[in-house]
């Protein structure tokens, strides 16, 4: 018995082509044949159709977040999207299994792992001389949400396979065997904390001759390295263009709700100290022309006391203008009633009165809804004010991280060893 714990991945589909279809032709070709497959069985989902049963899985995946609060489990930690673990057992050529025999194995394997509540596609392919499965394991758990941690599965799997084979009455791999049973006396005969002292030494050891320059591997590590350190470089400046794109759109979608203000401060915070000058003149010039073209807004800049009394002497000379008027037309009633022309010029001066007074009405109620308008168009403004300082300053950090990681990246480039070949390392007797 061989069991082949695969990396994590990321796609269910990618997975399930794979299993379900046979495997590329001497010319490259994809085969879109399914004649390799001898079964397939699925474990914790309402079907037999492997291709429902994937996308049932991706759907379990994709929905983990609402999984978790439904279960009450808190959604905090890192974020995964490796949800696929695949994993293959396979039988020594001259052994005879049953599809019962594999299942048994399977159903072993995953109580063994802990995955008893995840969802589980088997296939048995029949394209080798040794009888092989694979199993393609959903890492969400379709009823809390939560991700599988597969740890020490490796030793598991290493030591469940020993000890299957023990139960099927040979030993079939030899070396594993030896292995088991010297890991089993190092435990008998030493202590747990001499076991992790000689751990801890034989880490410090190899470290120390990794970096020894007649070691034959110094030039291959520090290739590999130089190679990570690069890819990581190269992953952190693609998220900071991805966060400075992102900012701009931010600042674009300000300017489109706020106006053209928070476009100006952005294009202000990527110029130079003399163009930033400049565009400060530009800015506040075009400030000016705005108060100038609204004069509510230039009426608010008064302060609250000029407001004030301005509003009660308005308040002051409707009253007179009205007290005025009324005291003319009873002055002058009786005499204006004693014939129809004077009843006519009262109804006249009546009419007049009465347009005079709604205009003048309607001015005062006109200068409070300015008044009320202005304060609003101050406050808003002071808003969008806030919002582009606070561009300006992510901006300017976002130039200083970008020149550090242009810096840093241009030194591991001077730095970069050449790569070497891989030396290629001899496979199992018999695997997938």
């Amino acid at each position: 018995m061989v069991p082949n714990l695969s990396k994590a991945g990321y796609s269910f589909i990618g997975a399930k082509e794979y299993f379900t279809h046979d495997k590329r032709g001497h010319d490259h070709e994809q085969v879109r044949s399914s004649e390799r497959v001898d079964w397939t069985a699925i474990r914790n989902l309402m079907t037999d159709d492997p291709n429902v049963a994937t996308r049932i899985m991706v759907a379990t995946a994709l929905d983990a977040d609402r999984l978790k609060e439904a279960a009450g489990v808190r959604n905090t930690g890192r974020k995964s999207t490796a949800h696929v673990q695949t994993l293959s057992l396979a039988w020594h050529p001259g052994e005879v299994v049953s599809r019962e025999d594999m299942e048994q194995a399977a159903d072993e394997v995953i109580e063994l792992l802990e995955l008893q509540d995840r969802q589980v596609v088997i296939w048995a392919h029949n394209d080798t001389a040794h009888p092989h499965i694979h199993l393609m394991i959903n890492r969400v758990c379709m009823n809390t949400g939560r991700m599988a941690t597969l740890s020490n599965a490796k030793l598991k799997l290493d030591q469940w396979a020993n000890s299957y084979e023990k139960r099927r009455g040979k030993i079939l791999t030899p070396k594993r065997e030896e292995k088991v049973r010297s890991r089993e006396e190092a435990r008998q005969k030493y202590t747990l904390e001499e076991r992790r002292a000689y751990v801890q030494a034989r880490r410090k050891e190899v470290e120390r001759t990794r970096q020894r320059p007649d070691n034959p591997r110094w030039s291959r590590t520090r290739a590999a390295e130089a190679r990570r350190a690069l890819d990581g470089l190269e992953a952190a400046m693609d998220q900071k263009v991805a966060s400075e794109a992102a900012l701009r759109a931010s600042a674009a979608l300000l300017d489109a709700a706020k106006g053209v203000q928070a476009e100006r401060t952005y294009r202000f915070t990527r110029r130079s100290e003399a163009e930033k000058q400049a565009l400060e003149t530009e800015i506040q010039a075009a400030e000016e022309e705005d108060w100038a073209l609204i004069p509510p807004f230039h009426a608010a800049e008064e302060p609250a006391d000029a407001h004030a009394r301005r509003v009660q002497d308005h308040e002051r000379h409707v009253e007179a203008r009205i007290a005025q008027t009324v005291t003319g037309f009873t002055e002058t009633l009786p005499v204006r009633l004693s014939s129809t022309d004077g009843l006519w010029a009262m109804f006249a001066e009546l009419r007049v009165a009465a347009v005079t007074f709604g205009t003048k009405l309607r001015d005062y109620l006109h200068g409070l809804a300015v008044d009320h308008l202005s304060s609003l168009g101050r406050a808003q403004i002071a808003g969008i004010r806030r919002e582009a300082s606070k561009i300006r300053a992510e901006a300017k950090q976002n130039d200083q991280q970008a020149a550090a990681l242009n810096t840093e990246r241009a030194s591991l480039e001077t730095e970069k060893p050449e790569p070497s070949k891989p030396v290629p390392r001899p496979g199992p007797t018999y695997g997938l």
